[in-house]
């Protein structure tokens, strides 16, 4: 018999989500070599995270999303906007995926969360992520939202003394109703 994917629930995150936040952080540092931590997470308290997400939460040119696939975490994405006034039109992009969950279209329906907001947003104007040159299916996912490669940081991710390259990638531009 064959299980029915469940839906992709997104909603935005809240301070009580913390903890839940950083289980998921140390899981997935676990699971990837593709982002900048391993399973010791962020490093971030329980305190940190709240004001994190309370800050975020606050905040015109940020948010954070949860995605939720039958009540577990299995993905966190967010738009990190700058909070000085000369840079509060740009956003750092982050995003993750329980892998999972990998190939099942929660990072494509995350990120176009992600693009909803940004492209409605009155202040964003544009957005830059890092991603592993080596990871072809976040690199194309990313150029499928209009990102596009401006730049690469040798050597930026070192794991068990093997170097890897980071793109830096730019989306520009939105609705801006």
């Amino acid at each position: 018999m064959i299980k029915k994917r469940s839906k992709l629930k997104i909603r935005k995150a809240r301070p009580s989500d913390a903890q839940m936040i950083l289980d998921y952080l140390a899981i997935i540092g676990s699971e990837s070599d593709n982002l900048t931590f391993g399973s010791e997470g962020l490093g971030y308290s329980f305190e940190d995270e709240m004001k994190t997400i309370e800050t975020i939460s606050k905040s015109k040119n940020s948010v954070m999303y949860l995605g939720f696939k039958d009540e577990v975490l299995v993905s966190v994405a967010n738009l990190g906007g700058k909070s000085r006034d000369r840079m509060k039109h740009y956003a750092t992009l982050g995003l993750s995926v329980r892998q999972a969950y990998w190939n099942q279209g929660v990072g494509k329906a995350m990120m176009a969360k992600l693009m909803d907001f940004a492209d409605r947003n009155k202040v964003l104007e544009m957005i830059d992520l890092e991603v592993r040159s080596d990871n072809h299916h976040a690199i194309h996912l990313y150029e499928s939202f209009g990102f596009v490669r401006t730049g690469v940081m040798p050597k930026l991710m070192k794991i068990n003394d093997s170097y890897f390259d980071t793109l830096v990638m730019i989306r520009e531009g939105g609705l801006k109703s």
